[in-house]
């Protein structure tokens, strides 16, 4: 099997962390505040701390150490909040205005996973064949039996 179960398990750690976390928030959030104050606080104080948190989980979890944190959270963060920005305003307008406390959490984890998707495809999508600076880069792709080959050499053994 090809299963990265580090990767899993971040993944596991984070979602069993973060859903009754996210859940006491909103119950926070729902009682003495209005809709555009919920929206604006999650965006610009709550949002920029989870961010971070998550840089920090991944951080930990990948490397075993937060060494690199400073030279690579200002970029990081950076791309995350400008691309997920526009996204989020919106989707925390629809669910404090329209969805019921109780179903918050599972449609801001839809609108996560779509997030997620949005990101990696802007921020690591593709880029323009005229930009010198976006030349591709060489990936490991598997071949059979889980030997991995790199492009080059893919395209090499495919040529007549």
């Amino acid at each position: 099997q090809d299963w990265d179960l580090l990767r899993f398990g971040r993944i596991l750690v984070i979602g069993a962390v973060y859903g009754p976390i996210e859940y006491g928030y909103f119950a926070l959030l729902q009682y003495g505040m209005p809709w555009y104050w919920q929206v604006l606080l999650d965006n610009f104080v709550v949002t920029p701390l989870i961010y971070t948190c998550g840089i920090v989980m991944n951080m930990g979890m990948r490397d075993g150490n937060l060494s690199n944190f400073c030279q690579e959270w200002p970029t990081k963060f950076k791309e995350m909040f400008v691309v997920g920005l526009p996204l989020w305003l919106v989707m925390d307008t629809i669910t404090f205005t329209l969805i019921p406390l109780r179903h918050r959490v599972a449609v801001t984890r839809v609108g996560g996973f779509f997030f997620n998707i949005y990101c990696m495809h802007v921020l690591n999508g593709p880029r323009d064949a005229n930009d010198p600076a976006a030349a591709p880069q060489e990936r490991a792709k598997p071949a059979l039996n889980g030997v991995h080959l790199k492009e080059k050499e893919l395209e090499k053994d495919n040529e007549c």
